[in-house]
C-alpha cells in the first residue's frame, strides 16, 4: 500500500507555472479558498497536507480541449505530439494524436502509463520526454495520479477553474 503523502519531488515540477493550491482547514490561514503555492511556501503547504492540496488537471484532461491562463482553446496530447515531431501535423483520434498530411505516415502518439512515457506507435519512445513533462507542469496535468490519492484537487470541481 502507498503512503498517502505529497512529497517535494512530486509538486516540484509545478511551481515555475503558477501552481495553485485550496486551502480545506480555515483556521490555517483564516480563509477557505485559493493559495499560490510558490518555492518560498512550498515547504509550508506541504507540511499541512491536509489543510492545503495543491489543484491540478486531471490526468483525462490531456485528451479534451483546455485553456491555460487564458490561451485559445488546445487539445494537450496534440500539442504534445507536436512537440515530438516538430513540422507534422496531428489531431486527436481516441486517446490517440494521430499524425496526419500530405506525407504522413499516420503515427500514433500516446502517454503509456506503464511505462512513463510517451511513445509513438505503442513501441517507439518519443524523444524530448523532458519537454514533454515541462508542458504536463505548465498545464497542471497530474500525470502522477495525485488526484486520485487525494493528494491533489481536481481544478474542474471547482466552482472557479484557476487555470482556464
Amino acid at each position: 500500500m502507498e503512503t498517502r503523502k505529497l512529497e517535494y519531488y512530486k509538486v516540484t515540477g509545478y511551481l515555475s507555472y503558477e501552481l495553485k493550491g485550496f486551502v480545506i482547514d480555515k483556521n490555517l490561514l483564516d480563509y477557505r479558498g485559493m493559495v499560490h503555492i510558490g518555492l518560498s511556501s512550498v515547504d509550508f503547504y506541504l507540511s499541512n497536507p491536509e489543510k492545503v492540496k495543491p489543484i491540478l488537471r486531471p490526468f483525462s484532461d490531456l485528451y479534451k480541449t483546455i485553456t491555460n491562463n487564458g490561451s485559445e482553446p488546445f487539445i494537450p496530447i496534440v500539442e504534445l505530439a507536436k512537440i515530438a515531431r516538430e513540422g507534422q501535423n496531428f489531431s486527436l483520434e481516441n486517446d490517440y494524436a494521430i499524425e496526419n498530411g500530405e506525407h504522413s505516415l499516420n503515427r500514433k502518439f500516446k502517454y503509456d502509463g506503464k511505462d512513463n512515457c510517451f511513445v509513438f506507435n505503442e513501441m517507439f519512445v518519443a524523444y524530448n520526454q523532458y519537454q514533454l513533462f515541462d508542458k504536463l507542469h505548465e498545464w497542471k496535468i497530474d500525470y502522477r495520479g495525485l488526484i486520485g490519492k487525494g493528494l491533489a484537487i481536481d481544478c474542474n470541481t471547482l466552482d472557479i477553474n484557476p487555470y482556464k
